[in-house]
Formats: structure tokens, sequence, C-alpha cells
């Protein structure tokens, strides 16, 4: 369950810009979310669990594919469980 996660504070190169959140987000996500399942079906053929790759975040650290998919996976559901709680504040959408 997402709820479940832990908070982990993104390191500086990872966290996000302060800008606007334009009124495309929605199927901005959508559209990287396609882009992310396009590139995991095309490694349909691979063995995710011996092919080892490195952290983007920190280059000492590996780990099998398919963990870096668990990681991904899970960090498209925190987005979504974070972008739901905005919407269910008081005074969504604010201008």
């Amino acid at each position: 369950c997402s709820s479940d996660l832990q908070k982990i504070k993104a390191r500086p190169n990872f966290q996000p810009s302060r800008s606007e959140i334009g009124p495309d987000i929605v199927s901005r996500f959508k559209t990287q979310q396609q882009e992310l399942i396009d590139h995991m079906n095309c490694t349909k053929d691979v063995d995710l669990n011996n092919t080892i790759i490195t952290s983007p975040v920190l280059s000492i650290v590996t780990y099998s594919l398919l963990y870096g998919y668990k990681i991904i996976v899970a960090h498209g559901q925190r987005h979504v469980a974070q972008a739901k709680r905005v919407t269910e504040r008081e005074g969504f959408p604010g201008s």
C-alpha cells in the first residue's frame, strides 16, 4: 500500500523545480507513464533479476533491473497519492 511508504528527502538534484503546475499536468503524467510502460515492455525478454543497473542517485549503488522497476513504480504511486491529497484539500482548486 502506498500509505506504508516511508518519506525520504530527495537529494538536491532530484528535488522538483519550484514552478507553476500547468493545467496539462495530468495529461503529461499519463503520457510519461505510458512511455515508461512502453520501455518496460521492451525488456520483456530480459532477465530482470540478473540485469544489474547503477543507481542514478548514488553511483556506488547497484541493483537488479527488476528492483529498479519496483522503485520507479513506487515513486509513481507516491506522486499519485500526493496529487490525491492536494485535490482533497479545502479550497482546491485555488487561485
